[in-house]
């Protein structure tokens, strides 16, 4: 925003409880409770195209912003979420100019950052529809409501203190109550120093020590949740969670194609 400009515009970045508000007024502004503090944020035109996939918003900002803490070493697995707010000078009503999400952080020489941002539409994780009719069952694990997994993770979950961290392997002894494998394609869970919640997929599990799918900033100490996975088979669903009933495979499948080149079936 120019010096002159004849608005007012703030930027709320949340993600989860976490809250950080920066003005690129000369002065700092308080709206709903929130003080936007100054920084020198330069952002680029906003879109205005009929395809929501591409009203993308650019923000040049000081390295040294807080926010982006989120973002060095290795970035978080949750969104961080963007409201830019706008207010004419001397007027009350206040407006929403875009809302969306960072997407993408490039780190600048001269101690600038590019933060690139989504809107909504573009950070929709599916395309509607998707279920399939396989032997296999495609319910997400731990997936609750009508015809869905319905297993209580809970129930499942076990607490470990890291002891080591290694790249994306990282290790505590609590990982070694369970037999090798029992992880695979489960999730680590745990709450990060400032109050969030982090999480990562895991990909192999071997004795005391689980291979995430990225690196993580675990200190050792750190107590986190770690549970189990699935490979999607009746033998998983039924032996370790007892949750067959509600298995969404279709085990009756017939593995020859009626509508083949074949003239009887």
């Amino acid at each position: 925003m120019s010096l002159f400009s004849r608005y007012s515009e703030w930027y709320h970045f949340a993600r989860g409880p976490q809250i950080w508000g920066y003005t690129s007024d000369s002065t700092p502004i308080v709206y709903g409770g929130v003080a936007y503090q100054s920084a020198p944020i330069k952002r680029g035109k906003l879109s205005e195209s009929t395809d929501a996939g591409r009203n993308t918003l650019d923000l040049d900002v000081p390295t040294a912003l807080p926010v982006l803490d989120q973002f060095r070493g290795t970035s978080p697995m949750g969104h961080v979420h963007l409201l830019l707010y706008r207010r004419r000078k001397g007027a009350e009503a206040v407006e929403i100019r875009w809302q969306g999400a960072i997407g993408s952080v490039q780190f600048k020489p001269k101690g600038i950052t590019m933060i690139h941002c989504l809107p909504p539409t573009a950070l929709l994780s599916t395309n509607g529809l998707n279920r399939r009719w396989t032997k296999q069952c495609d319910r997400v694990l731990g997936s609750a409501g009508l015809g869905e997994c319905n297993v209580d993770l809970e129930r499942f979950r076990i607490d470990a203190t890291i002891i080591d961290v290694a790249g994306r392997v990282v290790t505590a002894a609590a990982f070694g109550s369970k037999p090798d494998g029992w992880f695979t394609a489960g999730e680590l869970v745990w709450t990060t120093p400032n109050g969030g919640q982090e999480r990562r997929f895991i990909t192999e599990h071997k004795g005391t020590s689980l291979t995430l799918l990225t690196p993580a900033l675990l200190a050792t100490g750190t107590v986190v949740a770690s549970y189990p996975g699935c490979d999607h088979t009746m033998a998983t669903c039924d032996t370790t969670f007892g949750n067959s009933p509600n298995y969404g495979g279709q085990l009756n499948k017939p593995t020859k194609n009626p509508y083949g080149n074949e003239p009887i079936y």
